[in-house]
């Protein structure tokens, strides 16, 4: 019972960040990087006051 529990223990962070690196490389294919930066850069901006 133990060795199951390790298992999932494991396989969650796992799933989760391989979930994450197909939902970075679809952006990146979109072209979503562009888009990304330039809003982050406006709230940077807008945040100390020059936006």
């Amino acid at each position: 019972m133990n060795k199951s529990r390790g298992i999932s223990k494991l396989l969650v962070p796992i799933l989760l960040i391989v979930t994450a690196l197909v939902a970075i490389a679809i952006g990146i294919a979109t072209g979503e990087v562009f888009t990304v930066l330039q809003k982050a850069t406006l709230i940077c901006l807008e945040c100390i006051g020059l936006g």
